[in-house]
């Protein structure tokens, strides 16, 4: 039986180092031909990326992919609101048939050209037949992006049942590792995202890693294991910029019982009980935003509320900090050094219960 390894059960090997300031360090990248600063595209949820989040991943290196839960005409004005920086504009996403094929052509006509085929399972003959169908009006004029997807042997599958010579622009890597889905628990499928990334990397293609990354150090193992770019949910949610409003409630005892008391202006309550939601594409709650609940569909994702935690450019700076002490630890200056310096090695349950800081009590 084939292991697949996940981020906690690995390492980056160190090195020896001639960097002598993290400042040297650069972690820019391109994908689709546009040079990012910071290799992070913030998802394309309907709690993480409107235009608010997508111009603020364009001033901070980074880049947005926009969700599609809401209609054509709101798209296109989401898509013109995002703020454009150094000839690069948001990712727009598109899904699975008539309505949604409709929606890229219209995003294509109003400037968009990165589009990402999102579908949760990429290797499938609909979502071949949806890559074509796009592909004949951008023609080479837009790059697409085509997720998400397990193994090697899917992308050769859905490359091998192409009838255009134009192969997808960069694949999404991850079933089932997201913050908010249950996949793996409704489905039984799915494969540790780490191991994905590892396996995909051997076909040569840029690669998206999404799902089951919590901090920069997973972003760091992502890329060392052949990722282009990682996508982020979780590390985002909950950030000023993503869609929704602010929600606060604290708990609190009465009568000797928890109670959860909510306040009708947050503003008037501590920034410490802010909270904002953050869910899955595939919860019960999306499901009914997309009008997708179907006796024939169970949901395989999950809501919540999560702490506010202020402007997203801190979390990225975060990133970006714990990004380029990555690079020095194996001596790399820029991704490409990175990419051959870095070594994965495998490590016990121990050793990765040792990586969590311990000293508490």
């Amino acid at each position: 039986m084939k292991e697949f390894l996940s981020f906690d059960d690995t390492l980056i090997l160190p090195r020896f180092s001639d960097i002598r300031s993290r400042s040297e360090v650069d972690v820019s990248t391109n994908l689709c031909g546009l040079n990012l600063k910071l290799p992070v595209i913030s998802s394309n949820m309907d709690t993480i990326t409107g235009h608010k989040m997508a111009s603020a991943m364009a001033l901070n290196g980074g880049i947005g992919a926009l969700h599609r839960f809401m209609s054509i005409e709101d798209n296109i004005n989401e898509y013109s609101l995002s703020l454009k920086m150094n000839g690069i504009s948001p990712i727009v996403s598109f899904g699975i048939g008539d309505e949604e094929l409709k929606r890229a052509v219209a995003l294509f006509q109003n400037g968009a050209s990165t589009f990402l085929l999102d579908v949760a399972h990429g290797a499938a003959i609909h979502v071949v037949e949806q890559y074509e169908k796009l592909r004949e009006v951008v023609n080479g004029n837009a790059s697409i992006i085509v997720g998400n997807f397990a193994t090697a042997d899917d992308i050769r599958s859905f490359v091998y049942r192409l009838k255009t010579k134009v192969k997808p622009d960069a694949y999404k890597i991850g079933i089932g590792g997201g913050s908010m889905c249950t996949t793996r628990i409704v489905t039984g499928c799915g494969l540790p995202t780490l191991g994905s990334i590892i396996d995909c990397a051997t076909l040569g293609v840029p690669l998206i890693a999404d799902g089951g990354i919590r901090t920069s150090g997973d972003i760091a193992k992502a890329l060392a294991a052949g990722a282009t770019v990682v996508m982020l949910g979780s590390m985002l949610s909950g950030t000023e910029e993503t869609p929704g409003d602010i929600v606060a409630f604290e708990t609190k005892e009465y009568g000797g019982a928890p109670y959860l008391n909510y306040y009708h202006d947050y503003k008037q309550a501590p920034s410490s009980s802010w909270h904002k939601e953050y869910r899955g594409s595939a919860s019960l709650e999306s499901y009914k935003v997309q009008n997708k609940v179907a006796s024939h569909r169970a949901p395989e994702g999950e809501r919540t509320v999560v702490k506010y935690k202020g402007p997203v450019k801190d979390v990225l700076q975060n990133i970006s900090g714990g990004l380029k002490s990555a690079f020095s630890y194996v001596g790399a200056k820029n991704m490409t050094e990175f990419r051959e310096y870095a070594t994965l090695v495998r490590v016990t349950s121990n050793g990765a219960a040792e990586s969590k800081a311990h000293g508490k009590g």
